[in-house]
């Protein structure tokens, strides 16, 4: 979307660790004024000079967490325990779901679900 000539449309934008690291190669970030951000200093230290963005001159993380299976109760009629919901009730689901835009959460899963399938647990919030 920025190099198809949106770029000028965005004042702030969320890229990914590793696009980051792309994006400062090809020109596309400039460089942050870090006097003018507020909590910097609230920062945890892994999360300061990253590997793909020394110095946090052109990124400043804005959220971590964990990728989780979201859904509504009453429209299903079987309660997801795992990731593997997604495959066995496809058809089912087809048109009624919504994944991030992301290679690296949505295939990241599938990969490490075919890997590991012991790890398809469920945890109650």
């Amino acid at each position: 979307m920025v190099l198809a000539g949106g770029g000028g449309a965005y004042s702030i934008i969320y890229p990914s660790d590793y696009m980051v690291e792309k994006m400062v190669e090809e020109n596309l970030l400039i460089e942050l004024d870090l006097s003018r951000i507020e909590g910097l200093n609230q920062l945890f230290e892994n999360y300061k000079n990253p590997v793909y963005d020394p110095q946090n001159r052109h990124s400043i993380p804005v959220s971590w967490g964990t990728t989780g299976l979201i859904y509504n109760s009453p429209k299903l009629r079987s309660q997801p325990n795992d990731w593997s919901y997604l495959w066995e009730k496809k058809q089912e689901l087809k048109g009624q779901i919504t994944l991030l835009n992301d290679v690296r959460e949505v295939m990241g899963r599938f990969l490490f679900t075919l890997s590991f399938p012991e790890t398809l647990t469920h945890v109650d919030c």
